[in-house]
């Protein structure tokens, strides 16, 4: 790991010591004196952790020292030697924590030791559960995609609870089909969690339920009973559709583009379509295989249905009746 010697040190001691403060929302914060960072997770091994006070594209190491203060804001190595085993296994890249921290040394970037770590609310790049209305989609659809193509990946998923506090599930794919699901409810002042808990689980499940609400849950899962539900989505159109820039549709049939349109009227026209049109669930249901696939393409991700000559759709289990 590179050390570098800054010019702005003094600006870096004051901010992480009381202007960079917030307010700890995860443990209880009983000592007003204490010195928390709230950042993003940057660098994560098995004993310390980087935090940057700005969220970075790139990576922390990618950048030249001279831009480092200046994309990153402060950052600071923190020692995980105080932390639970879980909390720390749990940790994700680009999250955002709160740490508390003892002093930090005089260096760029900083260097302390945690006492404490809570999680903190990611409005931009959480996957947001409000009572079945879920922000940020686009995330859950790349994680997706990267299952699908059995690529390791990562996803953060926020629900809350009836009274209104968050509960933090840090997804962890594997590559290989296996999941680990750490499930952090310490901010829960109705609930007992102490700790960071670990959930194993070999598979996803998902499927539109009687109530005409999208259900994904992990099963097979270690010290959970069976099952996991991590989130479930009162308007499936918004798991269907995930929210962002929509460039363009093509019909694929055997490999081969049968229609395709870029005109933005019409690409409004079929997302209305999708949006509005009649769900049921495939498991009630007899049908013919697919005839290809339509593909919605995003600035993001490209959106893809198996696709009916009739114009409907097949999307997470759920069969899209656009035609009536």
């Amino acid at each position: 790991m590179k050390y570098y010697v800054s010019l702005f040190m003094l600006f870096l001691l004051v901010a992480c010591g009381t202007g960079n403060n917030e307010k700890h929302s995860g443990a209880s914060n009983d000592d007003p004196s204490a010195n928390y960072m709230v950042g993003f997770v940057e660098e994560i091994d098995e004993n310390r952790v980087l935090i940057t006070e700005n969220r970075l594209k790139e990576s922390f190491s990618d950048l030249e020292p001279e831009e480092m203060n200046q994309k990153a804001g402060n950052a600071v190595y923190f020692s995980l030697d105080e932390i639970d085993d879980n909390l720390r296994k749990s940790l994700t890249k680009k999250e955002r924590i709160s740490v508390k921290h003892g002093a930090v040394a005089e260096s760029y970037p900083g260097q302390s030791s945690a006492q404490d770590i809570s999680r903190k609310l990611d409005e931009d790049f959480d996957v947001i559960d409000e009572h079945g209305g879920i922000q940020n989609t686009i995330f859950f659809e790349s994680f997706m995609q990267k299952v699908e193509k059995e690529e390791e990946t990562q996803l953060r998923v926020v629900r809350y609870t009836t009274e209104g506090d968050p509960i933090f599930y840090n997804i962890q794919y594997n590559g290989e089909g296996a999941y680990q699901i750490y499930v952090d409810a310490r901010q829960d002042n109705y609930g007992t969690a102490e700790n960071v808990r670990q959930v194993s689980c070999d598979h996803m499940e998902y499927y539109l339920t009687e109530d005409q609400s999208l259900q994904f849950q992990w099963t097979e899962c270690q010290n959970e009973g069976g099952s996991l539900p991590i989130f479930q989505a009162s308007t499936p159109s918004d798991i269907f559709i995930p929210d962002q820039d929509y460039q363009g549709w093509k019909i694929v049939i055997d490999g081969e583009v049968l229609e395709e349109s870029k005109d933005k009227e019409t690409i409004n026209d079929l997302i209305t379509k999708i949006r509005e049109a009649n769900y049921q669930s495939v498991i009630t249901m007899s049908l013919m295989a697919p005839d290809g696939q339509l593909i919605l393409e995003g600035d993001k991700a490209d959106i893809e249905f198996d696709y009916y000559q009739d114009g409907n759709l097949i999307r997470y289990n759920t069969y899209i009746d656009v035609s009536s």
